[in-house]
């Protein structure tokens, strides 16, 4: 069992096509692989696909239909993971350090409380997927280790 933890960057590109597609649906796809991921995922996902398919001048239909799609995701494939306490103050501290932007000191703080909790969830090893190098620097800072859909990495 290999175990993912996704931030928004990764996770969109599901659902928008865009480069790194292909390598997320591959991983996606393979039942064997546990995907997590934080709350905050649903919306930001959501708003990214509001805002790419206003932006690609795409009907109302298919942008809902999308969004639709993805919820369905996030509830029966995704584990989305609650940001606990623990994790806000983690996500202070790693935004700091890594200098980081907000919501992704928040991914970053959320995987490593994951890890953090391993032996309760099974969970001995964790790769980030993002397409935000900062982030997977910072991840690979942290111990954990990243890819890069875009890059294929």
């Amino acid at each position: 069992m290999a175990a993912y933890y996704f931030d928004s960057s990764a996770i969109v590109k599901r659902y928008v096509d865009e480069a790194g597609s292909d390598y997320v649906e591959a991983i996606l796809d393979d039942p064997s692989h546990v995907i997590y991921t934080s709350r905050l995922t649903e919306v930001e996902v959501a708003s990214a696909i509001t805002r790419r398919g206003y932006g690609a001048r795409l009907s109302d239909v298919v942008i809902f239909a999308t969004i639709r799609e993805f919820q369905a995701d996030f509830v029966g494939r995704y584990r989305a993971l609650d940001v606990t306490r623990e994790a806000l103050t983690c996500a202070v501290a790693v935004a700091r350090e890594h200098r980081l932007r907000g919501y992704d000191a928040v991914h970053l703080a959320t995987a490593l409380d994951l890890l953090g909790q391993g032996a309760l969830r099974g969970v001995t090893h964790l790769t980030m997927v993002s397409a935000d190098l900062a982030l997977n620097a910072a991840a690979e800072a942290e111990g954990l280790a990243s890819l890069n859909p875009a890059q294929g990495t």
